[in-house]
This record gives C-alpha cells, sequence and structure tokens, in this order.
C-alpha cells in the first residue's frame, strides 16, 4: 500500500513539475534556438524556432528534447498529432515525428477522427480527396467537397465536383455514381433499400439502383423509396398528387393525376385493394384502379376487404 501510494505521489509530482512551465529548460532552449514559447497542455511542450516568425521551426517536450526537427515553416499541435508545413504544403507527423501524412497537401482535414476507419480528407489547391491510414491515396484530389464522415459506417462516400454529387467507393477507387448529373444523393447506404438510392436533379427525385441505373426518372417531387425494400413499387408524388410507380415495369401503376394520397398499396394481401384520399376524403380503389369506395368519408376501415366485400366507413362520426 506504501509503495502505491508513492508511487501516485511521485506521478502527481512529476505531472505538477512538467505540467507548468520549467523556466531553466525555457533559458536553455532560448539560447540554442531563439524563440521559445511554452503550451501547457497535454503535459507540456515548446514551440521552438530561430525566428519569431516561424521559419525553421520545431517541438520539444517539457524536458527540452527536440522531438520535431527545425526544418519546417510552421508546426502546430492537435492534441495527438503535429501539423507540419513546409513551402506552402502541410502533413502530419506523431508525437515521436513519424510521418503520418506526406508534406505534399495544401491542406489536412479530420486526422484526428479516428472514427473514420483511418480515412483523411486531404486538399491540393481547393480539389479534395482522401488517403487511408497508411497514407495511400484513395480518392483522388480533384472534388470540391467530400463527406468524408461518412466512412465511419461504410466505405462509400459523396463527392462534389461544380454543383454535382456522385458516389465514391474507396475500396474499389471508383466513382459508383459518377459527378456528372444528380444534383442530392440520398440513402446510399441503407442497403435494406435493396440498393435502391434516391437522386435528385435541381430539385426533382428519382431512383438509381445499385448498377446506377435510373429505374424511376426524375420527374417527381418526392418519392417514398423505402417502400422498396419490400416491393418493387412506390408512391411518387408530382404537383401535389400522389401515384404510385413500378420498377419492374418501368412505369406508373397509378398516375400522379388525381389522388393527394395512396396508402397500403403495397398490402397485395388485402385482396388487391388500396385505400385512397383525395384533399382528406377516403376511398378504395381495386386492383384496376377502379374506384370502388367513393373518396367522400373521412375514414374507411377497408382492411376487411381481405376476407369479404364489406367494408365499414365513416362520416362526420357516423
Amino acid at each position: 500500500m506504501k509503495k502505491l501510494l508513492l508511487s501516485i505521489v511521485c506521478v502527481m509530482f512529476t505531472v505538477f513539475v512538467y505540467g507548468q512551465e520549467n523556466k531553466t529548460v525555457t533559458k536553455r532552449l532560448e539560447a540554442k534556438y531563439g524563440f521559445v514559447v511554452y503550451h501547457d497542455n497535454d503535459g507540456g511542450w515548446y514551440s521552438v524556432s530561430r525566428e519569431s516568425y516561424g521559419k525553421e521551426s520545431g517541438v520539444c517536450d517539457a524536458y527540452g528534447r527536440e522531438i520535431i526537427p527545425l526544418i519546417w515553416d510552421n508546426v502546430m499541435f492537435f492534441g495527438k498529432y503535429y501539423k507540419v508545413e513546409k513551402n506552402g504544403f502541410v502533413g502530419i507527423r506523431d508525437l515521436s515525428n513519424k510521418e503520418l501524412v506526406s508534406c505534399r497537401y495544401t491542406n489536412v482535414y479530420w486526422h484526428q477522427t479516428e472514427d473514420y476507419n483511418g480515412y483523411c480528407e486531404v486538399e491540393i489547391n481547393g480539389k479534395k480527396g482522401i488517403i487511408d491510414k497508411n497514407n495511400k491515396e484513395v480518392a483522388p484530389c480533384k472534388y470540391d467537397d467530400i463527406s468524408v464522415y461518412s466512412l465511419k459506417n461504410g466505405s462509400v462516400c459523396e463527392v462534389k465536383i461544380s454543383n454535382k454529387i456522385g458516389i465514391y467507393d474507396v475500396e474499389q477507387r471508383r466513382e459508383l455514381i459518377p459527378c456528372t448529373k444528380y444534383t442530392a444523393v440520398r440513402w446510399y447506404q441503407k442497403k435494406s433499400y435493396n440498393g435502391y438510392c434516391e437522386v435528385e436533379i435541381n430539385g426533382k427525385k428519382g431512383v438509381v439502383d445499385k448498377s446506377n441505373y435510373e429505374v424511376i426518372p426524375c420527374d417527381y417531387d418526392d418519392i417514398s423509396i423505402h417502400e422498396l425494400k419490400k416491393s418493387s413499387s412506390c408512391n411518387v408524388k408530382k404537383n401535389g398528387k400522389t401515384g404510385v410507380f413500378d420498377i419492374k415495369e418501368g412505369k406508373e401503376i397509378l398516375p400522379c393525376t388525381k389522388y393527394t394520397e395512396v396508402r397500403w398499396w403495397q398490402k397485395r394481401e388485402y385482396g388487391g385493394f388500396c385505400e385512397v384520399a383525395i384533399d382528406g376524403k377516403y376511398g378504395v380503389i381495386d386492383r384496376n384502379n377502379k374506384e370502388v369506395v367513393p373518396c367522400q368519408y373521412d375514414k374507411t376501415y377497408f382492411t376487411n376487404l381481405k376476407e369479404n366485400a364489406f367494408c365499414e366507413v365513416e362520416f362526420n362520426g357516423k
């Protein structure tokens, strides 16, 4: 117990002493380097340089031992890493001076965020790319923007050129959806949608499949893409009207011309009947889109139709 207490006291003393500036060490470094700034975070460390404006910069630890040699134009500390700069280019080095990112980029982002599966966003003259944990470039620096945070859940992320959005796979090292057509791409990570992905061109939505084939054209104001995980059809909306599009048939099987709401189209066990509405008034249509119950009721309990030809309807509380 006494040994444990002694160890704790020694550690606390060391932290106390070297967690604050040591004047003796500072004077020694000033005599050697010229310009010295002490930083009290992470146990204490020194920025050192031969000129006050940052040229020939490096880093020493709290004991005055040189960690980063004075060969850089500037050195910045970021918790677990140092960002170094030379002739307008930056790189990343760890606390032991091991190179993590080559000094050939004009900017480096997100390197401290380890939950991005080791991927890091880099930039050359305003164009962004991605490197992996081995400092290998897995996406070229040609994009205006990259959603690198998506890589914490998979290998694909959004990329952008001008105002066009695409999808890039860092494992395959290629664009799955090119940055040539769409202004938005949604739900690409949702594999439960059977590989379908919602895309958009200037506010109009459509759907592409896993082969990047446009199975629903970008003609719609909204699409219920989640319905495709269990069926080949989904609700689509245009100009305030709702219809149903079937990707196997490649067309609208219920046109967006009459109904403001369509419910339970997927539930084919309901005898093929489907609940529809026009401005809050409900009715029922059959498989042939024929209105077998007019849209004049507040509610229709059409689920009974899977067993017989009757259903309850409600109007004004009756």
